[in-house]
């Protein structure tokens, strides 16, 4: 998908913070310049995403509640 995607969905000011923000946070094999476009390889992101959505509900504390 076209970074410019991304940044409008998300909220960034920029498509460059927006890549900067996927650098900083995974590897730069997310992205690929492909028709004077920068993509973000959604395919690849998938399992990232994944792993980061199990980790925050890796423990999950129900004491006290019905």
């Amino acid at each position: 998908m076209k970074i410019r995607f991304v940044t409008e969905e998300l909220g960034f000011e920029s498509d460059q913070e927006t890549c900067q923000f996927i650098l900083q946070h995974a590897t730069e094999d997310l992205l690929e310049e492909k028709d004077g476009h920068v993509r973000l390889l959604a395919g690849k992101a998938g399992p990232l995403f994944e792993q980061a959505k199990r980790g925050a509900f890796k423990s999950v504390d129900i004491k006290g509640q019905i």
